[in-house]
């Protein structure tokens, strides 16, 4: 679907059925989507789709697998997670900013992502700064610009990395969505609360790590981190929530019966009372 339809009576589906559409960028009330990041393979009926965005005519309305049926027949065969592609806006000012690749890509020289930089100004930290080229998935750094701009980079969407830490300072960045440190999974506990700062033109403590931007944290020793974004954070534990309910209406049900058979028997002596009560 490209974000010229929409269809008011999607909510709904969208709503109640999240689960089954984990990749997909909910952009307002009537349902306008965009594939993030499924792709949809060419075949005969491809006049309607247009690649990594792909489209649907004529929606009908129907259930969810419905609507997945109806996509496959118009646009292909749906592939795998991670194989399409997404676009990212990188606002900077000018002088120092601290960056981060937020997808991921090929050609990732510095030039190219960021074309109005000035040349060899892309600097990275380890025991010390490193002159750099190239950047990488999860590393922060400095880079100098004359001008603010606004860059769009288009790349693949990063929806979970592990990043490997030095002890003390470390110059990281983020995924292609927003990071709530809160909900950054730190298993040797080596990150050190209040640590995590951005810059612009001075530093700043935050919350969260926004894509395509470099950041400091501190750590007490060496060890790994792991990123995932806030929609990732947001689903799992409500999983986890839906399965604990069904589990327990299934069990009370089942000792419902328990009882009822109980009493068939003239059992009703030995009922608990507040079981009693209630049936």
């Amino acid at each position: 679907m490209d974000e010229n339809q929409s269809n008011p009576g999607m909510f709904d589906l969208f709503h109640d059925s999240w689960n089954a559409f984990p990749s997909f960028v909910l952009i307002d009330h009537t349902m306008t989507v965009r594939a993030k990041p499924w792709t949809f393979e060419s075949n005969s009926n491809t006049s309607s789709c247009d690649g990594s965005n792909g489209t649907i005519d004529g929606w009908s309305g129907g259930d969810t697998n419905d609507f997945l049926q109806q996509l496959v027949d118009e646009c292909g065969e749906l592939c795998e997670p991670g194989s399409g592609t997404m676009d990212i806006t990188v606002q900077h000012m000018a002088d120092w900013n601290m960056v981060g690749l937020p997808l991921g890509m090929e050609d990732t020289y510095y030039l190219s992502l960021f074309p109005d930089a000035i040349d060899n100004t892309l600097f990275s930290f380890g025991e010390g700064y490193s002159l750099e080229t190239n950047l990488v998935e999860g590393t922060g750094y400095w880079l100098r610009f004359d001008e603010p701009a606004t860059v769009a980079i288009t790349g693949t969407a990063i929806q979970e990395l592990s990043i490997n830490l030095l002890m003390d300072w470390n110059l990281i960045s983020g995924i292609s969505d927003v990071v709530d440190i809160s909900q950054i999974n730190d298993p040797d506990g080596i990150i050190i609360p209040g640590t995590f700062y951005g810059f612009e033109d001075t530093y700043t403590q935050v919350s969260q790590l926004e894509p395509g931007r470099g950041y400091w944290v501190r750590t007490n020793n060496f060890g790994e981190i792991i990123l995932f974004g806030i929609a990732l954070s947001v689903q799992k534990p409500r999983t986890n929530f839906t399965n604990s309910i069904g589990l327990s209406i299934i069990v009370i049900f089942l000792y419902y019966l328990l009882i009822k058979f109980g009493q068939t028997l003239g059992y009703n002596d030995i009922i608990n009372p507040f079981i009693y009560f209630i049936v």
